[in-house]
């Protein structure tokens, strides 16, 4: 549960993580809103402490009881619930209703939430979720174990990016462009259990005390999808004086913001909430030491990503000096012209490494210390062992084995992990993965 985009494990136990009544924001719904809001942008930009406490396909019955289980530990300024994913759903499909309803601490509140999500038969199954694996132990790995007891703070504050792979293909409706004057002939009479969730979340907000938003993050979906989002926030103002905005409105969107258009969105989001509400700018203050450690994690994501763009070795130069890195590198003899091989010896003195003369010497490689001469070199970083020979480079359990020419691998220090392996071979330093 804890690999990949949705990353279950981190999201809802990183919340429970978060110290009692230190949170200025939360947000609420499905994978849209943690893919569009991104707490590390707030804080960069606003100073504000806020958290994504959300998961995948969630029906407005679910979030109410997230945002229910939130209110018992935290006192935020307001609640912002995106309702773009549920405006025309009534429930969850099961296996999303287990990423939604497992990782909540026991309480009555997840027993509610059970009850009222499921049919009577299915209780067992999420009370004790591991009667879902009665029949399959056989596959059973270390991890599923191991994310089952994961406790820890979130990096990532509930967020998950998506990297941008290609041309985007953006909506066919850009609502800023071509519909904003007619949005308001779209009207679709909003479901009535959706309503029903609706006024139970705002009697909530208003039993404890805080703010509820309705926000639609920009989605970019059919005029259809854009005439439940008026009714629904048609009735939350005339019925709770409720604040609603659809971002959709604004800019353009797709079912899952890319990272620069989550980027773009959340500063347009804080902006709003930062002329709403006093922020009191926690920047610099000792206690939200980790939050600064949020943002440097998301940009070295970000650089992660620029890395596997590099396609030639002349972009290397620029992007190796963005983030704390640890270079390595093995060269057995290969043909590369004088002209080439300066290009690449150059930017190899640059990262810190003793090169040699020319591509037709054997070699191994690093930046973290003198290395002229050595045949091979092996150590730690932090907790990962790493090891460099002739035969290859390994780092922690993972071998990339000598593959010819020049092998070049990059370890991100805040990220903990390798984020880009390559070769060299040839004239033309076309980098091959």
């Amino acid at each position: 549960m804890m690999d990949g985009f949705s990353d279950v494990t981190r999201k809802i136990n990183g919340f429970y993580a978060e110290k009692e009544n230190s949170l200025d924001f939360i947000f609420f719904g499905s994978s849209r809103m943690y893919s569009a809001v991104n707490p590390a942008v707030l804080w960069e930009n606003y100073g504000m402490a806020a958290y994504d406490f959300c998961c995948n396909e969630q029906s407005y019955s679910i979030t109410y009881y997230y945002l229910k289980e939130a209110l018992k530990r935290q006192k935020p300024k307001a609640v912002v619930v995106d309702i773009s994913f549920g405006v025309g759903l009534t429930e969850t499909r099961e296996p999303m209703r287990h990423l939604n309803l497992d990782y909540l601490e026991p309480s009555l509140n997840r027993l509610e939430a059970i009850e009222n999500n499921n049919e009577k038969d299915e209780w067992w199954d999420y009370i004790f979720s591991i009667r879902k694996w009665h029949s399959d132990w056989y596959n059973l790995k270390e991890e599923n174990f191991k994310y089952t007891f994961w406790r820890g703070n979130n990096p990532y504050k509930g967020f998950s990016y998506v990297a941008p792979e290609g041309d985007m293909d953006l909506p066919q409706y850009h609502y800023p462009y071509d519909m904003q004057e007619n949005m308001e002939q779209y009207y679709i009479e909003p479901l009535p259990e959706n309503l029903e969730w609706i006024d139970k979340m705002a009697e909530l907000a208003k039993k404890n005390s805080v703010d509820l938003i309705l926000v639609a993050v920009p989605s970019g979906s059919a005029p259809e999808g854009q005439g439940y989002v008026n009714g629904i926030f048609k009735h939350a103002v005339e019925e709770h004086g409720i604040f609603c905005k659809n971002y959709s409105l604004e800019m353009t969107g797709m079912h899952h913001l890319m990272a620069g258009l989550a980027e773009e969105f959340t500063k347009k989001l804080g902006a709003d909430l930062a002329e709403m509400y006093e922020i009191d700018d926690k920047r610099g203050d000792p206690a939200f030491r980790q939050w600064e450690e949020t943002i440097q994690v998301y940009r070295a994501e970000m650089n992660a990503i620029d890395w596997k763009k590099q396609a030639q070795w002349s972009g290397y130069a620029q992007i190796a000096h963005r983030g704390d890195y640890c270079f390595f590198a093995v060269q057995q003899p290969w043909m590369c012209e004088a002209e080439s091989w300066e290009s690449v010896k150059s930017t190899l003195e640059e990262l810190g490494m003793d090169v040699p003369e020319n591509s037709g010497e054997s070699w191994i490689g690093s930046n973290l210390a003198h290395t002229a001469g050595v045949q091979e070199m092996e150590g730690n970083m932090g907790e990962m062992y790493y090891q460099v020979c002739s035969n290859g480079i390994t780092i922690g359990k993972q071998e990339y084995p000598y593959a010819g020419g020049l092998q070049f691998l990059v370890y991100d220090k805040v990220l903990k992990r390798v984020i880009d392996s390559f070769r060299l071979e040839g004239n033309d330093l076309e980098i091959r993965r």
